[in-house]
Parts: structure tokens; sequence; C-alpha cells
């Protein structure tokens, strides 16, 4: 159950060693952060979450938090009856894999068992998540699931149940045309594994530096018939990274009708069964790299963008990750002319934070003002979003650099864009790219990946990421947030596995060794 302001707080983490929820407190030595717990049974132990306390703290700031945590819980999140209706479901869909990453936790030789459920397994998480208000998006996950041969008829099965549905894959099997064909005919938002376009790295985080060249072939036929934009995830770490997020995003750039984000995962040195020689990256090692590799480069914490209440509240949208913890994903933007993508300051008068920091003070006084403002009186909703829009054009006036987004003479190049349109009948995105500097933008997330000893409960009351599973004991499907997750994982998955009737540990143990052989 979850405490809030109004009670006595009490942050909880969890022990590394057996899991026990215990209270938890950071502790900073030099510039570093520690999460730090005594357990009664496994005595001491610490986690290194951050070598940039500086950084840290200042998200923390940037999101109105001034204590240790604004509300906690007690990290129960198999019978927590907590009311949180999350903004994405991911669904694991398989623990096979054509790949087998020794950093992977996610595949059976990690896990020790086999978990490949029928399709009746989906349609009962599909009808929950279909009665939840407003419906979630979802995020079919792995494994591979591209090593299932059913996953079209899964994601048919979402589109009947009207769940927007993405997937995340290697890319591998997307190699082939045909395969790739029927899938996007389906039209699922793609999340594709590229840790970079050397070889070398495909061999030292995934022992596949063939790998490269069969996913380069996938983004090609990827290109040839997705109906939507794809997602880049990379793994990033501090030693491994350096020389390959240049071309990476010169890649984006030159793909930017197809790639519009790139998530880059912190490389975790111990997670899957083998340890890569490098160590552990944190979220804020991997902003620094970013930074050197693109001087200006500024990283906010996403959860900051929940703040812009009344700009969600009067365009009726939502931020998937709006409700994240200012610890936990953070992002940045990238814009790009007809030669490359630079850092967003360039075409700021002021720091992106500043801007950040400004706009969630603006946007908390427009609250009220636009609720009793003339136009919203007299027109309701489009009188609303018409109060907005004219004081975000002031704020855009004051805060962006219009002569290098636009081009000089900025104020006659939109009215020729307009006269344009008129002659041409053209969509506006045509007639912008003949007029307008900036050609494409490419959005960039940290996403933290979660470590047991990382987890706090001040992260967990308003995730707006969970699994989507069933209950270990009951059966029931519940949803578990995405940060506390992988503590009960090998529990859940391992009971649905019996439950489904899939293969016994035996059946496990060969099909292990037929995938990694």
């Amino acid at each position: 159950m979850p405490q809030t302001e109004s009670q006595e707080i009490v942050n909880r983490g969890y022990c590394v060693t057996c899991s026990r929820p215990l209270p938890v407190q950071r502790v900073q030595r030099d510039n570093c952060l520690y999460l730090v717990r005594d357990c009664p049974t496994c005595g001491h132990n610490e986690t290194l979450i951050s070598r940039d306390a500086q950084a840290y703290y200042r998200k923390r700031r940037l999101c109105g938090y001034t204590t240790d945590a604004r509300a906690t819980c007690s990290m129960e999140c198999l019978n927590c009856t907590h009311p949180v209706v999350p903004r994405l479901v991911v669904i694991d869909v398989t623990n096979h894999c054509n790949m087998n990453c020794p950093i992977c936790l996610a595949n059976i030789p990690a896990m020790g068992f086999d978990f490949h459920p029928p399709i009746g397994y989906f349609e009962k998480i599909f009808k929950a998540l279909n009665k939840m208000s407003p419906k979630p998006r979802v995020q079919l996950f792995g494994g591979e699931p591209t090593c299932r041969d059913d996953l079209i008829d899964i994601l048919k099965m979402a589109q009947k149940y009207k769940l927007e549905c993405r997937v995340v894959t290697n890319g591998m099997r997307l190699a082939d045309e045909d395969y790739c064909k029927r899938m996007l005919a389906t039209n699922p938002r793609l999340l594709l594994g590229l840790d970079g376009l050397n070889p070398e790295v495909q061999k030292k985080l995934r022992k596949n530096p063939g790998s490269l060249k069969v996913k380069l072939k996938a983004i090609e036929n990827i290109e040839k018939y997705t109906k939507s934009k794809i997602i880049l995830m990379v793994t990033c770490g501090v030693g491994v990274s350096e020389d390959l997020m240049p071309g990476l995003v010169e890649f984006a750039h030159r793909k930017s009708n197809l790639i519009y984000i790139m998530t880059l995962i912190p490389l975790q040195a111990t997670v899957g069964p083998e340890r890569v020689e490098h160590e552990t990256s944190t979220v804020e090692d991997v902003e620094n790299l970013m930074a050197k590799c693109f001087p200006g480069l500024e990283f906010i914490p996403v959860g900051a963008l929940r703040l812009l209440e009344t700009f969600q509240k009067t365009y009726n949208t939502r931020i998937t990750l709006g409700g994240a913890h200012p610890s936990c994903e953070t992002v940045t933007l990238m814009l790009g002319d007809a030669e490359k993508y630079h850092p967003v300051s360039e075409y700021l008068k002021v720091p992106l934070y500043q801007l950040i920091e400004e706009m969630i003070e603006w946007d908390r006084r427009m609250g009220p003002k636009v609720e009793r403002g003339v136009l919203g009186r007299l027109f309701g909703k489009i009188g609303r979003r018409i109060h907005f829009g004219l004081g975000l054009a002031g704020r855009a006036r004051r805060y962006l650099r219009l002569d290098k987004i636009i081009g000089p003479r900025w104020f006659l190049r939109l009215l020729a864009m307009v006269w344009d349109k008129i002659k041409t009948f053209d969509t506006w995105k045509a007639v912008a790219a003949r007029h307008i500097a900036v050609r494409a933008a490419l959005q960039i997330y940290v996403l933290p990946y979660e470590e047991i000893g990382c987890v706090e409960a001040a992260r967990l009351v308003d995730c707006p990421i969970a699994f989507g599973c069933e209950h270990p004991e009951t059966g029931e499907v519940i949803t578990v947030p995405f940060c506390s997750y992988f503590v009960y994982k090998n529990d859940i998955l391992r009971k649905s596995a019996e439950r489904w009737g899939v293969m016994s540990k035996e059946r496990a143990v060969a099909a292990a060794d037929a995938v990694t052989a």
C-alpha cells in the first residue's frame, strides 16, 4: 500500500541477496551516490546508483523533490491494491531467443526454464487490458518475440481488443523479407536492438559479430513495409560506446524517414550469465558520454514533463512516461538540417534546463487563466486550446532561435510556406521541407536497466509502465511496476508455464541446448 506525505514516509528498497523490502538511504561519497540498506538476515549491502551526484540531485530539484521521497509503498507488488492504470503494459511473450546474448537475463540459458505459453494466455491478458480506462499501449517483450511462429496472430488479436501494440526485437528474423512484410501488415511499432555499426561491438556484447549485417538487412526490409517510424534500442556503456554513438546518430539522420527515437540502455556488466569486461554504467554515465560526443547536449528527467498539467489537460494528451520518477528515464532532443543532427541547445536562446523550469512555472500559471478566459467561456474546449496556443506562440518567440529553426527572415519564409501550400496543395510536411532549415528531429532517451539494488519504493508509486502477467498463485491478471517486476519475474513466468502446460524442465534444458547450439 502507498504511503503519502500525510504519513511518515519511509523509502524502501530490496536486499540484493534475499530480495526482502527494507528501508534504504542514499549515501554520497565524493560525487558518487549509493543506495544503502541493512538486512537483518544478509547484513549491510549497497548499490552504486550514480557517479554524478550533482546531476542526479539537479533532476530531483527540477521535478520539485525536496525530500527523500514524496510517497513510497510496501513494495509487496504482487498483492498491491494501489489504483494505478499504467500507460504502457509490457508483456513477456517467450524466453526463446535466436541470439542468447551473454549479458541478457531474459532467455532460457539465463532463466533455466522454458516460457512459451499458448495464444490463449495472451487473449486472457488482452481481455483484462481492454477493460482498463484509458486503454494502455502494449509492448511485446522477450526473449525474442519473433521466435514465436504465432506472433502475427498475437498482434492481430491485440488489434481485435483495440490495443495499440509495440514489439521489442533484435531484428534478426525481419531480415526475411516475406516475414517482415507479413508482420508489419499488422502495424506494430518496432523497437529494434542496434548497439552500433561496428561488428566488434556485436562481438563484444552479443558474441555475434555477424548479426550486424543481418540487422542492417532487416532495417532495409522494415523501411520498405513499415507504416510507422521505429525506435532503436541501444546498449550504451563507458569504454564501449564513445566511438559508436556519433556514427549511430549519423545513421539515424540518414534514416530520419524511419528512425525517430533512440533509447539508450546503460550497460550492466553482471546482468546476464556472463560478465562483460567493462564496468556497469549508470544513467548519468551515459548522459555524460553523449555530451562528450555532442557538446551542448542536455538531458532532462522525463518525470518533469508530467508537471505540464495544463498542456496535457487542454490538448487531451498523455505522455507515456510522464509519471516517471526524476531518477528514472531522461530525454533530450536533436534537430537535423540537411547535413546532420545538432543538440537542441543550438536552437534555443536559453539552456534546456532553464527552458523546462520556466515552462513548468508558466504552465502552472496558465491553468486558471485558460479556465476563466473569455475564449474558454465562449467556445469551450476549442477556445481553451486557442488561448493556450496563443500563449505558446509567445513562448516560442521568447525561447526559440526562429532564424535558425526556420531560416533567415523567418517571418517571410512562413508567408512563403503558406503561399506554396495554396499553390501546390502539397502536404505541410512537403512544403516545410522546401522552406524550413530543420528537416528532422531525433528524441534520445536514457532508460535504466533495472537491477534489484537500484529499485526504490519512491519510484514505484507513480510508475506509468507495468508488466502484465498472471498472479503466480491465483492466476488472476495483474500489473506489476516495471521497476520491481524483475524481482518476481522468474517465479511469475515459471508458474504460468506450469499453468498453461508449457515444457517440463527436462524439455526446457533440451530447448536451451538446441538454441545455444
